[in-house]
């Protein structure tokens, strides 16, 4: 599939400021959620997949799982998850959420679409669900591998034609 034209330095990096901007914005209104973005997401991952184990659950969330460790020990430290052991392999804990996280979960739902309804107010309503679409379609392409299988070799390279690029994993 042939992708000339296409500006590859200049999405890659939108793509990367808008995440940035979205953690700093959910920072500066999240209220009463006392967690960051990242963070919520792991509880919000451990509402949708009641049960995981750590090592599942690390990788989800796009954690490391030794700094990961550290991040369930505060949760569970403040009472929002709890760690049980897995009765299929007893060196692994799943992680669920205790009663006393519901409200929380609830908040930072809230707060998350209070966010984008913000972030995309100048979106035209027909577009944003045809947006949403391409970007899980591009994180199930990127998560799949297949997008490294999508690009010619000599689309590989940037647009200066810099070989530094070339070992790249978002370009191979």
């Amino acid at each position: 599939m042939l992708l000339r034209g296409l500006d590859f330095d200049g999405l890659l990096f939108t793509f990367l400021d808008i995440a940035q901007q979205c953690m700093a914005h959910f920072e500066k209104r999240r209220g009463d959620v006392p967690m960051t973005l990242r963070v919520s997401r792991v509880m919000l991952l451990v509402a949708s997949y009641h049960g995981l184990n750590q090592r599942e659950l690390a990788e989800l969330a796009d954690f490391d799982p030794a700094t990961f460790v550290g991040v369930l020990d505060r949760l569970e430290s403040e009472g929002w998850i709890q760690r049980i052991s897995d009765p299929k392999d007893r060196r692994a804990h799943l992680i669920v959420l205790t009663n006393r996280a519901e409200p929380l979960v609830n908040r930072i739902r809230t707060a998350i679409r209070s966010m984008m309804v913000d972030v995309l107010r100048e979106v035209p309503g027909e577009e944003r669900a045809s947006m949403l679409r391409n970007m899980q379609q591009i994180s199930r392409s990127l998560s799949s591998g297949r997008a490294a299988d999508s690009l010619e070799p000599a689309h590989r390279v940037s647009s200066m034609g810099s070989p530094r690029y070339q070992g790249s994993a978002c370009l191979r």
